[in-house]
Parts: structure tokens; C-alpha cells; sequence
């Protein structure tokens, strides 16, 4: 009998200062300069000395394969774009240990060629070199206790101000380039599912959605950002803000530094009463979302497409 893995897929991240080098370098395909690699070392040290993802993702394998344990999943590793475990190499490693069949599923919610493609693609072909079935987990932006996890946060965030009925709601996600949603990407349309079924669950507040933590590429990115609606909101004598991350499932730096260092002090500076939503992590309601999502994938032939 063929020996299925789960493979948790992430962008990954430097687990402590020593790792920011080689993490730039990956990410940016070439050395950078040491000025930049300070600049960036900077932000980590300011969230403790490294990302918590890797660590996080750790703590989501194992929790998933108790929670999958008698279902036909043998393992639940994990792997990443930028950092060590790469995906390729969690594949080999899997397919060492006699696993033929891979179940890839993607720590970002919502589907974009950056992130959930790309991974995709590198599984795709470390299977194929390494002999490995591999099918992919369809998108879960709208799974209900995926849902279920961002409101229960949401109303967390809302409680911690003052009077969180007057809370305005801001609902952000990484930015990209806007030439990918024109060439087919869902990845706006997903987002935009997924706040519409947490206001379903939080209702009775404005809202935005905005985005945040734009890439060093030329041309247009996704708008507006938060802090534009941040400065939009004070100037028309809102007071009480609660930043929902919608677009994001674990902490790291976008969340522990672009928000809670930067934006919460953008807010400040407006004069706003400010809470962060905390993000899902190796929560309760995001492992039920992954195993209802890894499920139909245990008893179905491989799928060579990656279903956004």
C-alpha cells in the first residue's frame, strides 16, 4: 500500500539573526547588500531575534497528524520557498522514507502565483524527480471553521477596546502586484469571500479591506494601503480601529513588525484606539480547517492542477 504525507507549505522565514542573510538571498535571487541585510536584521531582532513561523509550523505538523492519526496519513512535515526545510528537500526527505503519495497544502489562505503557486510548483517538481504522486489541497478561504477562527479573534480584538461597537473594522492582506489579479489570480475575489463570511459572524461594523507590507517591484500593487485608510478614518473623526490580518495565518514578521510596530504606531500618532485581531497560528480552528481540507484529498487520484 502507498504510504501518503501531508506537506505543509510556507513561505518560511529566518528562525533566528544568524539565518537573514541567506533567507535575503533566496528571496531577492542574488547577495545583497550588507546594508540591507542590517536593515532587515533590525526588524527581527525588534520581534525577538527571529520569525516564530518555522516554529509555528512545527507546532501545526504535529498537531495535524494527531489529528489526521487512523485516516490514512503516515506523516505531516513541512516545508519552505525561502528557508530550510525547502520544499524540495521535505520531499526527498519524505520520499526516503518510503511515502509515494504527497498531499500539498498551502499555509496561505488565499491563492496567488507568489505564494500558493509557487509552492505548488516546486512540489510538483520534487515529486516528479523524486518519484512521489503529489495532488494539492483546494483553497480554504471560505471553510467554515477557517471562518469561525478569524471572527472568534476579531471579537477577542473588539473586546480589548474601550467600546468595540464603535470599533472601526480593517481588514488587511499582503499587497502584489496588480498585473497578477488582471492575469487570472483570485486572490483579491478570495479575500473578499472570506471578510464577507466574518462579517456575517461580526456584524454591525464599517469596514475596509486594505493592504500592507508592499514588495520592492516597480509598477502598481494593490490599494489602498492601511495606513492610507488609517489617515482617511481620523480625518472623518473615527476614533477606535480593530486591524483584522485577514490575508495572513501565521505570525511573522508582516504581523509582529509591519503591524505591531508600525501601523499601531501610525495609529497612535492619529490619535486612534488601535487592536490587532491575533492571526490563527497552531490554533484549535485552523487544524480543523487544514484536516477538512486534507480529507477529500486521502481518497482522490492525483490532480495535476493547483485548484485555486
Amino acid at each position: 500500500m502507498t504510504k501518503t504525507a501531508v506537506l505543509l507549505l510556507a513561505f518560511g522565514g529566518p528562525a533566528s539573526l544568524d539565518e537573514v542573510g541567506p533567507f535575503m538571498s533566496r528571496l531577492m535571487g542574488r547577495q545583497p547588500s550588507p546594508q540591507v541585510v542590517e536593515r532587515v536584521v533590525e526588524r527581527y531582532r525588534l520581534i525577538g531575534g527571529g520569525s516564530p513561523l518555522p516554529g509555528i509550523a512545527r507546532e501545526l505538523a504535529e498537531a495535524l497528524s494527531q489529528r489526521l492519526a487512523g485516516e490514512g496519513v503516515s506523516a505531516v512535515g513541512f516545508g519552505f520557498k525561502y528557508t530550510d526545510p525547502t520544499i524540495s528537500d521535505a520531499v526527498r526527505g519524505l520520499a526516503q522514507s518510503g511515502h509515494g503519495r504527497i498531499v500539498g497544502v498551502s499555509l496561505s489562505a488565499h491563492y496567488t502565483r507568489v505564494s500558493t503557486g509557487a509552492y505548488f510548483e516546486e512540489l510538483r517538481a520534487a515529486g516528479q524527480a523524486n518519484g512521489v504522486e503529489v495532488v494539492v489541497a483546494d483553497s480554504y478561504h471560505a471553510e467554515p471553521r477557517f471562518v469561525d477562527g478569524i471572527a472568534a479573534q476579531a471579537c477577542v480584538a473588539l473586546a480589548n477596546l474601550s467600546d468595540g461597537e464603535d470599533a472601526f473594522l480593517v481588514f488587511s492582506a499582503h499587497s502584489v502586484p496588480v498585473e497578477y489579479i488582471e492575469a487570472g489570480d483570485p486572490y483579491v475575489e478570495q479575500l473578499q469571500a472570506t471578510v464577507d463570511s466574518v462579517l456575517a459572524l461580526v456584524p454591525g461594523h464599517d469596514w475596509r479591506l486594505a493592504f500592507q507590507s508592499r514588495g520592492m517591484g516597480q509598477g502598481n500593487w494593490l490599494e489602498p494601503t492601511v495606513e492610507t485608510v488609517l489617515e482617511e478614518l481620523a480625518s472623518t473623526g473615527k476614533t477606535k480601529v480593530v486591524l483584522v490580518p485577514v490575508g495572513f495565518t501565521l505570525d511573522h514578521v508582516e504581523t509582529l513588525y509591519d503591524i505591531d510596530i508600525l501601523i499601531a504606531g501610525k495609529a497612535r500618532g492619529l490619535g486612534l484606539e488601535f487592536a490587532r485581531a491575533g492571526v490563527l497560528n497552531a490554533s484549535a480552528p485552523y487544524i480543523e480547517a487544514l484536516a477538512a481540507v486534507v480529507r477529500p484529498r486521502l481518497i482522490l487520484e492525483a490532480d495535476d492542477r493547483a485548484e485555486p
